[in-house]
């Protein structure tokens, strides 16, 4: 059973092509321009510790909770710990409503990776606005892709994320359904998170210091509704040999740690590139390399990484159902390594989503171009369907294998 969306159907989106994109860009620069104190779009080029609060609306609370929310928490108890006041003032001072929960998480920023003089990239060292806002519209139910993320695929759920950055916000928040929706029945889903190498370590201890949150979510919500959750994380690395400046696929290994609720990190140990099937019985985060300029290797690595096992290399999914991605092209220099990662990515049934900030109109108009000319149909989410911070100095589109001609 694959995902079904049909966005030629869906009012809330609007195709482009060769003959409109011109005029959208027009649009969106004139119309929907950033504040100006939007800047580069970081949220904090100064700060170590950033605290991030995300919402939940009540009706996924409700939804997750299987008809069973929990009450608006309106003003404190007498048992509210100093901690919980502490979230409770950030909420107020968010804007974020009491009847919802907040999903706090606490990010660790590498500014001396950001202020560093080299050649790779160093944008991914910190947050950018985009991505707890793209988190939080994307969980609102109604929204435009809330669906997609909520399915449930006979298969198990299967999202990339790419060009992840250090945060590892998208990567806790968007795999709430992945545990909230997992039993012994069903599939385990998992989401890929993926930056170049020297991104990973950070991104790596930013999930695994974060996951607890979306834990005793769905653990107190399906306790209600009288399931147990089997939640594990597993988060992996690969290495890349560089002697020769190649890619060596054989001489990759798997790093593999398990992160409990209490964020006891076991030992790690190494891993033949096919694992058992039972080790992958249970929703999980991974964080893989993925550098787009040698994204044929990298990708076909995490593919048979993930859906292949046992010594006779049986295959279990062959596709991504979702590809994600923020903030992520921001000068001309990316954009042909990034269409050609999308296209790598892009199976019959995949659903590609990407967020970007309105900076340059010259670089998102080569970008939107670029993959229309590489078999790629693009759909332009309009900013009324946004979110209300979003609807200025933001942009959502959505990409699939295109239908008229085959992608080479």
């Amino acid at each position: 059973m694959t995902i079904s969306f049909d966005p030629s159907h869906d009012g809330r989106l609007i195709q482009l092509n060769e003959q409109n994109t011109s005029e959208h860009i027009f649009t969106l620069f004139s119309e929907h321009k950033p504040p100006v104190n939007q800047n580069l779009g970081y949220i904090s080029r100064t700060t170590r510790t950033l605290p991030i609060l995300i919402s939940v609306q009540a009706s996924l609370i409700s939804e997750l909770g299987s008809k069973s929310s929990p009450q608006p928490t309106s003003e404190e108890s007498p048992a509210t710990t100093k901690k919980q006041r502490r979230a409770l003032n950030r909420r107020r001072q968010s804007g974020i409503p009491l009847e919802s929960i907040a999903l706090q998480f606490e990010i660790q920023q590498s500014l001396e990776l950001l202020n560093s003089h080299q050649e790779r990239s160093t944008t991914g060292a910190v947050l950018w606005q985009i991505t707890p806002l793209f988190a939080e519209w994307v969980l609102t139910p109604g929204t435009v892709f809330h669906d997609l993320l909520f399915s449930r695929p006979e298969s198990g759920l299967a999202v990339i994320e790419i060009g992840a950055g250090t945060s590892g916000v998208l990567a806790c928040a968007l795999s709430l359904p992945l545990f909230a929706y997992h039993d012994d029945d069903s599939k385990a889903g998992c989401y890929i998170a993926t930056d170049q190498l020297h991104i990973l370590p950070l991104l790596k201890k930013n999930v695994a210091n974060n996951i607890s949150v979306i834990q005793e979510m769905t653990g107190r919500l399906l306790r209600r509704a009288n399931a147990t959750p089997y939640i594990s994380v597993t988060i992996a690395e690969h290495d890349k040999n560089s002697e020769n400046g190649t890619v060596e696929g054989n001489k990759r290994h798997n790093m593999r740690r398990n992160v409990t609720s209490s964020h006891e990190l076991h030992k790690p140990h190494s891993r033949g590139l096919h694992s058992s099937e039972n080790e992958r019985d249970r929703p999980r985060i991974e964080v893989f390399e993925l550098d787009w300029e040698h994204a044929k290797t990298d990708v076909k690595y995490i593919r048979d990484s993930l859906w292949t096992f046992g010594d006779d290399h049986t295959v279990a999914k062959k596709d991504f159902d979702i590809v994600i991605a923020c903030d992520t092209v921001y000068n001309d220099f990316l954009i042909v390594p990034f269409v050609n990662t999308l296209k790598l990515l892009a199976g019959e049934d995949t659903h590609i989503v990407v967020g970007m900030q309105v900076r340059s109109h010259e670089v998102q108009e080569a970008f939107l171009t670029e993959a229309q000319s590489n078999g790629l149909d693009v759909w332009h989410v309009l900013p009324q369907h946004l979110s209300e911070r979003m609807q200025s100095g933001f942009a959502i589109y959505y990409f699939r294998r295109s239908q008229n001609r085959r992608s080479p």
